[in-house]
């Protein structure tokens, strides 16, 4: 959702990462997040969509590809630039990029 990767240090997906220590780790392995107040829902969801896409229909087994994926849906359904391209999600990313998933 709007505003929790926006990697301020105080952001809910860096959160959801750095959760426990390095003895006793209790956070995820990465996390995505929309790294502006700006974004819409629509915007968000075909993002969203893109990436649950790339795991199960593409094969895309690796976050990065996955969350690339999300990306490139989002350019697909939106190409016009004044349409969502210039309103686009700043998809913020935190975690390993090449974790398999």
């Amino acid at each position: 959702t709007c505003g929790t990767g926006d990697y301020d240090g105080t952001s809910s997906s860096e959160e959801f990462v750095w959760l426990g220590s390095v003895n006793n780790p209790k956070g995820a392995v990465g996390a995505v997040g929309m790294a502006t107040t700006g974004t819409h829902t629509a915007y968000n969801n075909i993002v969203g969509m893109g990436v649950y896409d790339g795991i199960f229909a593409k094969d895309l087994w690796y976050a990065g590809a996955a969350t690339t994926n999300g990306d490139l849906a989002i350019i697909a359904t939106y190409p016009n630039p004044n349409s969502a391209d210039h309103e686009k999600p700043g998809g913020a990313r935190s975690g390993v990029r090449d974790r398999i998933l």
